[in-house]
């Protein structure tokens, strides 16, 4: 009798089956939470969700996908259309589609969340984080008929399941992994080669931490089953791809895409590419005149796609698409500095605030307070970067050298969450500024991945300061 007395005074311990104090407030303080966070924005955007330009071919891809397969070639993958099918939105967007957007962000919220606290991360970080991810900037792709969205909330889950994986290294978390992994590359083609950036991550968390080279056959294995998993997922779809429509690959808008890149020196395109090199120089004059940003950027596309088409005698988008894919190699090959140049303006471009008008409502005050805000959070992850990142790679160069360097034991997990999220946000950037423009809203999806990475950052820095603060004294 004394006993159970005893165990159950235990602090924080509740019998079994049954939840303790402390995380029935918890659960009832997120369960709040939500509740204000959908109830605030379905009030403050009543017309969500808003059509984009790029809305129309989702949802056409939708109608399309609705009697369970695809009579025609679409530039788009089918991730997101099979959102709008589950919501009613193919014809036109419904609220459902809008509340479901806001569970998703939620969903990031709560994984950013467990994952700091998993990795000790400070309170006032694991704050922080919550705070930015719950303001309208951050929230504001639920509201649109697009796949930011979806996609942040795939690539937040491949990167937790991965974490998993590599901590649990079993077949069935990697296989887990594999299957987020291969579904963010269906919802965004972006991320197809997503698996390589996160792998890489993974090994040089566990390179880079004390002892990191002993028993690496399980991670083998894990890294092995997720390839696997993805491989059969994308490749299943660009074979159906390559079987009805001659391509193959998740999308064939690699091509045309690639032009933004090439716009400004697509004149070197030699005389045997004739007529497209005429036709190429002469949309991309007329966007330099007559487009909204003077920049030439995705100038074949809306009505000058038809145009181009006729030109050239082309009547499918996947031949022209292929002709274009041929020329923009070339033009890469044969001016590789040029290309590099766009793409770091493409890259810089990536880096600033994704604040539309439907966020800011039209105020330049609430414009400003956004763009203040991002940049801030930007300034925080490269400061910590800095030091963190640097500290990792002082380190690893004395192990090198030969000389003793300071092991900070039980940071191996640290190591995967932060290598793996700082991971995603390279590749993000990266791979969207070298084909495509510089666009912030390419990057957006990443964002939960910028402030996780940042607040772990912060978490270690501190930690590492208090710990040669209590030595010296």
């Amino acid at each position: 009798m004394n006993q159970a007395n005893e165990q159950s005074t235990v602090p924080g311990e509740a019998p079994k089956g049954q939840l303790s104090a402390y995380h029935r407030r918890s659960i009832l303080s997120l369960g709040a939470i939500f509740a204000i966070y959908v109830l605030t924005y379905l009030l403050l955007w009543p017309e969500a969700p808003v059509l984009e330009s790029d809305s129309p071919g989702y949802m056409a891809m939708a109608r399309d996908l609705s009697h369970g397969r695809l009579n025609q070639p679409s530039i788009r993958t089918p991730g997101y259309p099979l959102l709008l099918l589950a919501t009613g939105s193919s014809r036109s967007p419904t609220k459902t589609l809008f509340v479901t957007g806001l569970i998703f962000h939620f969903l990031v919220l709560c994984i950013v969340m467990a994952v700091l606290r998993k990795n000790r991360a400070p309170r006032p970080a694991v704050l922080v984080s919550a705070v930015l991810l719950l303001l309208p900037y951050n929230v504001q792709s639920a509201g649109f008929v697009m796949t930011e969205n979806l996609t942040e909330l795939a690539l937040v889950v491949a990167v937790c399941l991965l974490l998993w994986a590599a901590r649990e290294p079993r077949v069935s978390s990697a296989c887990a992994a594999g299957a987020a992994i291969g579904a963010t590359a269906l919802i965004r083609p972006t991320y197809q080669l997503l698996w390589v950036a996160l792998t890489l991550s993974v090994w040089l968390a566990w390179y880079m931490s004390p002892g990191g080279n002993r028993g690496l056959k399980k991670p083998f294995i894990m890294t092995a089953v997720t390839f696997l998993v993805v491989a059969t997922m994308l490749g299943g779809y660009c074979g159906y791809n390559q079987k009805r429509f001659g391509y193959f690959g998740l999308t064939y808008a690699l091509g045309i895409n690639l032009l933004d890149r090439t716009a400004l020196f697509v004149e070197r395109l030699p005389e045997s590419y004739e007529p497209l090199r005429s036709s190429l120089i002469r949309l991309r004059d007329k966007g330099l005149i007559e487009g909204k940003s003077h920049t030439a950027e995705q100038y074949p596309w809306g009505r000058h796609w038809e145009e181009l088409k006729g030109e050239l005698g082309r009547k499918d988008d996947v031949g022209l698409a292929k002709d274009l894919a041929r020329a923009n190699a070339l033009l890469i090959l044969k001016n590789p500095l040029n290309y590099l140049l766009a793409v770091a303006k493409s890259a810089v471009g990536l880096l600033f605030p994704h604040v539309t008008t439907f966020v800011s409502r039209g105020s330049t005050l609430a414009q400003g307070l956004w763009s203040t805000m991002h940049f801030l959070t930007l300034a925080a992850f490269f400061l910590q970067l800095c030091f963190v990142l640097g500290s990792e790679l002082w380190t690893q160069s004395l192990r090198w050298s030969g000389c003793p360097a300071s092991d900070h034991g039980g940071e191996r997990g640290w190591r995967l969450a932060y290598f793996v999220s700082l991971g995603g946000l390279a590749y993000t950037i990266a791979v969207s500024a070298a084909t495509s423009t510089g666009n912030p809203r390419y990057r957006s999806p990443a964002d939960a991945l910028l402030i996780m990475n940042a607040a772990l950052g912060f978490g270690l820095w501190s930690q590492r300061l208090r710990t040669a603060r209590g030595a010296r004294g």
